[in-house]
């Protein structure tokens, strides 16, 4: 749940979205009566943002719209309580779901994945050939803009104009080598750049990540079962997809960084002016020790305790976990973990 409740915090600008991920193990259920496994899913839609984190995903049977719908709306609503505004949305179908996108996010964009583009034309090329290697490398160039250069994108994608220039000057190099299949997956890609669908694709957008969030899952312990329900299945996920976030992020599971604890001193500085100069001398000379007495309470200066057992009370538990930092710590397991008087264990 923890997990769970982490992606469903994800949010950004720019959502890349593919059904291209299939279930590679069995997920579903055996029947009792006949004892016959039944699939239940197909696919795995993911939905990242810019940074490449998962902000959306669900085993799907097929890459129907209709079983993503609810998803989207939730994820409609959630950046509208967070104040973010959806920019652009990149699909591998832009033309055949355009028109549902928009419905759920008004505003949005609806581009072409840059990734799936190139792939349907070079999947036409016979693979391990030096022409397969070469003019990938240069299709890919054809988005940018002029004077755009380096390994990587630094700016937008070109205007339909400029791409479909760049297009004709490579086909002119290249034509002789293509196969029968190629010219049909070429005008698919022209019909698609005069409609301005592979055009402002921002640097670093597109499903680019998604590919590498494949292999991740095809490492998961997803994969090390033939057969495997659907609650555990979702369960491993959570934690898998959970796992990337945080890498995506920076930051590692096993090697999360504790929060210090400030010195007993800085915590009893306002008590100073009242304590005896010899006393403030023990203080600075000996080793902080956390005591009852060295911790301001908050309560009214008639208020005295004449003994320890008198300060031994809920509330000055619950200040002392303030005090220690612990209440960041139970914070972040959800709110039936905050302390209270209910919490406090018996001290008898």
């Amino acid at each position: 749940m923890l997990h769970e409740n982490n992606i469903c915090k994800q949010v950004g600008k720019v959502l890349s979205c593919d059904h291209t991920f299939k279930t590679s193990k069995h997920v579903g259920v055996t029947r009792k009566d006949d004892g016959k496994f039944v699939r239940q899913f197909e696919n795995v839609f993911l939905a990242l943002n810019e940074n490449g984190e998962v902000m959306a995903w669900r085993f799907t049977k097929s890459t129907s719209f209709s079983e993503i719908y609810d998803l989207l709306k939730d994820l409609k609503c959630r950046l509208d309580k967070t104040g973010v505004t959806l920019e652009m949305v990149l699909v591998d179908d832009c033309c055949h779901v355009k028109n549902l996108y928009e419905q759920i996010f008004p505003g949005a964009k609806i581009r072409l994945d840059l990734f799936h583009t190139c792939m349907r034309i070079v999947q036409t090329i016979p693979k391990g050939t030096s022409f397969c290697t070469k003019f990938s490398n240069e299709l890919s160039l054809i988005f940018r803009q002029d004077g755009d250069l380096g390994d990587e994108r630094k700016m937008s994608t070109a205007c339909p104009i400029e791409i479909e220039a760049n297009l004709e000057r490579l086909l002119f190099v290249w034509t002789k080598n293509l196969n029968q299949d190629s010219p049909r997956e070429i005008e698919h890609l022209r019909k698609h750049i005069r409609k301005e669908c592979l055009s402002d694709i921002p640097v670093g957008c597109g499903t680019e990540k998604n590919e590498r969030l494949h292999r991740h899952l095809n490492r998961s312990l997803l994969c090390g079962v033939s057969k495997i329900g659907p609650e555990l299945a979702i369960a491993v996920m959570t934690y898998v997809l959970y796992a990337w976030n945080c890498k995506r992020k920076g930051s590692h599971l096993q090697s999360k960084r504790v929060t210090p604890v400030p010195p007993v001193e800085s915590v009893c500085t306002c008590n100073q002016d009242n304590v005896s100069p010899s006393k403030q001398h023990m203080k600075q000379t000996s080793n902080p020790v956390l005591s009852v007495s060295d911790i301001s309470l908050p309560c009214s200066s008639s208020e005295s305790a004449k003994n320890v057992d008198e300060l031994e009370t809920d509330h000055l538990l619950a200040h002392m976990i303030r005090v220690l930092h612990l209440q960041d710590f139970l914070t972040c397991t959800g709110p039936q973990m905050i302390p209270g008087p209910q919490m406090i264990p018996d001290r008898k």
